[in-house]
């Protein structure tokens, strides 16, 4: 079996480093990914699109849609493989909510006779076994034509004779010699698990959790579905909303803060222009506003300098290091949730995500995360981003898995300089 990795290609960004390409032009960092991924001239078993594949987080559906499709039917694309595994990530959550909307509630009422929607799934993992062989758990087991999970939505995307394409969210595990989980990776950082730890912390005795205390995966996906809707999509779908958000996004990527700090001023004048109480105790509620005000002036303020300062998920070096508490607890999560789901060993040897967009490199001492069940740890690897800078590089970079290679796992960069020659993630 052979399969291809790619994260956060962001397709419908006009940062992202095909976007030339999903406009019908030249581009070359496609070119080079493509030479770099037919050394041998065969097909991929799978291609894994291991999230933010499209960018929901600031431009339209539509755009998203149009660009991805251009990228996937492209002769190269079509060429490279048959089969498609899609893990959604935080900028794309929202086509997972789409997927499970149209599965569990738009066929079902739609159907002759008309069904009763039924609740969504919320967590279906994929493991792929060394036969090349996909289980989309709970739903079917090495089979993809034919299943409800596979196509569908998704079908103006890729279709034809020998095409398939199937969605596993948020974990795709690949059982081989040894087990590789890949999962996007936003569920590390605090903004995409908060409501489950604000659950955890307050309402814990009064949720109905599998056990106390912690979250099962799909527990995880639950409690902070709010925000992950929220934050992947509705500022995208927002029409002059989402124009004037790009435009600040376009700022900070180049440096100018001038706009963010023009409207943090503005609305903090604003409301306190409208918090002007009456009354006996009225200047002492004028007094708390204020400060409170002031508060969320400090802190908005200190979330600029963090921007400025390039702090935050991406480009982070010490990534898997300041998150390392919230990699160990979704490691130790996904290890239950796959002893049971698999008759293979639960110890994991390595986690490949993608979300920082900074790749691990070929001289680079992977971290390392001890975990429960795992005597070694579990090696972390990074698939990189496509994002492009103000100078117009980015940090591409594939995993590949060769069931049958002594070393199964390497992985290769691309930038705007061209690819790599591919090295040992063992």
């Amino acid at each position: 079996m052979r399969i291809a990795v790619l994260s956060d290609l962001h397709l419908g960004a006009e940062t992202s480093a095909f976007a030339s390409l999903c406009r019908g032009e030249p581009n070359q960092p496609f070119l080079d990914l493509m030479e770099a991924l037919r050394p041998q001239g065969e097909k991929y078993d799978h291609l894994v699109l291991l999230g933010d594949f499209f960018d929901l987080s600031l431009v339209s559906f539509a755009e998203a849609w149009r660009a991805a499709k251009a990228f996937l039917q492209t002769p190269q694309i079509q060429n490279l493989t048959d089969r498609i595994i899609y893990v959604p990530g935080n900028h794309d959550f929202t086509m997972w909510h789409y997927f499970e909307q149209d599965i569990h509630v738009t066929r079902r009422v739609q159907a002759t006779p008309a069904q009763d929607p039924e609740a969504f799934r919320y967590s279906v993992p994929g493991v792929l076994g060394a036969d090349g062989a996909l289980s989309l758990i709970g739903v079917n087991r090495g089979a993809f034509l034919g299943d409800k999970f596979s196509g569908g939505f998704f079908q103006g995307l890729w279709s034809g004779p020998s095409k398939e394409f199937a969605v596993a969210y948020p974990n795709l595990y690949v059982a081989g010699k040894d087990v590789t989980l890949l999962t996007h990776g936003q569920y590390f950082d605090g903004v995409w698990s908060y409501l489950g730890k604000l659950c955890l912390k307050g309402a814990d005795a009064n949720l109905d959790n599998e056990a106390t205390g912690k979250l099962s995966i799909s527990e995880l996906v639950q409690t902070n579905y709010p925000t992950s809707v929220l934050l992947a999509s509705a500022i995208g779908q927002s029409g002059i909303f989402s124009k004037l958000a790009q435009s600040v996004v376009e700022d900070v990527n180049q440096g100018d803060f001038g706009k963010v700090e023009a409207f943090k001023k503005a609305w903090i004048q604003k409301l306190e222009a409208e918090l002007n109480f009456g009354g006996l105790f009225g200047w002492a509620k004028k007094l708390g506003s204020h400060l409170a005000i002031y508060l969320v002036d400090k802190l908005v303020q200190s979330q600029i300098e963090k921007l400025k300062q390039g702090e935050g998920a991406r480009y982070n070096p010490d990534y898997v290091e300041e998150h390392l508490a919230n990699i160990q607890a979704y490691l130790q999560i996904s290890q239950e949730e796959f002893s049971k789901i698999s008759w293979a060993d639960p110890s994991f040897e390595r986690l490949i995500f993608g979300h920082t967009h900074l790749p691990t490199g070929p001289t680079e001492k992977a971290c390392v995360v001890p975990v429960k069940d795992s005597s070694r740890g579990v090696r972390c690897y990074n698939t990189g981003g496509w994002i492009c800078d103000k100078q117009g590089d980015f940090q591409g970079a594939v995993a590949i898995y060769e069931s049958d290679a002594s070393k199964p796992w390497t992985m290769f960069h691309v930038n705007k300089s061209g690819a790599s020659e591919p090295f040992d993630l063992d």
